[in-house]
C-alpha cells in the first residue's frame, strides 16, 4: 500500500510540474479604494404593524452606504488556472468583505468561474425604536451592539472572458449566485422617562436564501515597465440585484417577562440594489 501511493505522488507531481511548465508563474498585486451603495424603496409600516427589519439595514440615497480599501492577488498557475483573492477593510480597518474565485480557461478568451463572497450588511437595530416607539418617551437602556454586522455568505459560478491587447486587459464575469443569510439573535431593553414602564423586545432573527446575477467588469492600463514586472492602474465595477426579506421571531415582554406576547414575522421580500465602484494600482510581474 506504502508503495502504491508513493506512485502515485510521484505521477501526481510529474503531471502538475508538466501542467505548470506550459506558462512561466505570473502574478498581480493590487491596492484600491472604493465605494459600495445600496438603496431600496422601504415598505411602509404603521404603529398597528410588526417592523420589517430590512427598512432598518444602512442605506443611503446620496452618499455611499461604505467605503473600503481594497487589496487583492490575481494568480495566473498555467494557461488554464488561475485564482483571484480580494481582502478588504472599512475606514476604520475594520473587515469588510473576503473575495474568492477559482477560473479554469478552456480557450484563451473564455471560461468558467466559481467563487466565494463573505459580503457584509449592517442593521441599525436602535433606529428601530428612535423612530418607531412603542410608547411615548421611551428611550433604549440596553441593546446587544446599536449596529449588527451580519454577513451573507454567496456561492456563485459562470463564464469569464479575459481580453488581452499589449498594455490594455479587461477582464468580464456574469456570475449567477445564491445568499445565505444566517441567523442571529438580538435583544433590546426599553425604559420610560416617566413612568415605570419597561419592555424587552427579543428578536430571533431566521436563515434566508437569495439568488441573484452578479456581473463584474474590470480594466488595466499598464503604464511603466519596472525590470520584468509593470506597474498600471486598474478600475472595476460590479452590479447585482435581488428580492430579500427578513423574517424573524419576536417575543416582545411589558412590565415583566410573565406579560409577553410572541409574534412570527414574515415581512413582503423588498428589491435591494447593490453597485460598486473601486480603482488603484497594480505591479504585474
Amino acid at each position: 500500500m506504502k508503495i502504491k501511493t508513493l506512485y502515485l505522488i510521484v505521477i501526481a507531481i510529474i503531471i502538475n510540474q508538466n501542467i505548470i511548465a506550459e506558462t512561466p508563474l505570473k502574478s498581480k498585486l493590487s491596492i484600491g479604494f472604493g465605494i459600495r451603495d445600496m438603496w431600496h424603496t422601504p415598505n411602509s409600516t404603521t404603529n398597528n404593524q410588526p417592523i420589517d427589519l430590512i427598512n432598518y439595514f444602512e442605506y443611503t440615497g446620496i452618499y455611499p452606504a461604505y467605503e473600503y480599501l481594497e487589496i487583492a492577488e490575481h494568480h495566473w498557475w498555467n494557461s488554464k488556472f488561475e485564482t483571484d483573492i480580494k481582502i478588504a477593510v472599512d475606514p476604520v480597518f475594520s473587515p469588510n468583505y473576503l473575495y474568492l474565485k477559482g477560473i479554469f480557461k478552456f480557450k484563451k478568451n473564455l471560461g468558467f468561474s466559481a467563487m466565494y463572497i463573505a459580503l457584509p450588511q449592517s442593521l441599525r437595530l436602535y433606529k428601530v425604536f428612535e423612530s418607531f416607539e412603542p410608547v411615548v418617551n421611551t428611550y433604549i437602556k440596553q441593546t446587544d451592539g446599536k449596529v449588527i454586522y451580519n454577513y451573507e455568505h454567496c456561492f456563485g459560478a459562470g463564464i469569464y472572458v479575459p481580453i488581452d491587447y499589449d498594455f490594455f486587459h479587461i477582464n468580464f464575469s456574469l456570475n449567477f449566485c445564491t445568499g445565505l443569510s444566517p441567523g442571529y439573535n438580538r435583544t433590546v431593553q426599553l425604559n420610560s422617562y416617566s413612568t415605570n414602564y419597561k419592555a424587552i423586545y427579543d428578536y430571533n432573527v431566521k436563515s434566508t436564501i437569495s439568488f441573484f446575477i452578479l456581473p463584474e467588469l474590470e480594466f488595466n492600463f499598464e503604464i511603466v515597465t519596472i525590470g520584468k514586472g509593470s506597474l498600471g492602474f486598474q478600475f472595476k465595477s460590479n452590479w447585482m440585484q435581488t428580492q430579500k426579506t427578513i423574517p424573524y421571531k419576536l417575543n416582545k415582554m411589558e412590565w415583566t417577562k410573565d406579560n409577553s406576547i410572541e409574534l412570527n414575522v414574515k415581512p413582503v421580500p423588498q428589491k435591494i440594489t447593490k453597485f460598486e465602484l473601486d480603482g488603484g494600482i497594480y505591479f504585474r510581474w
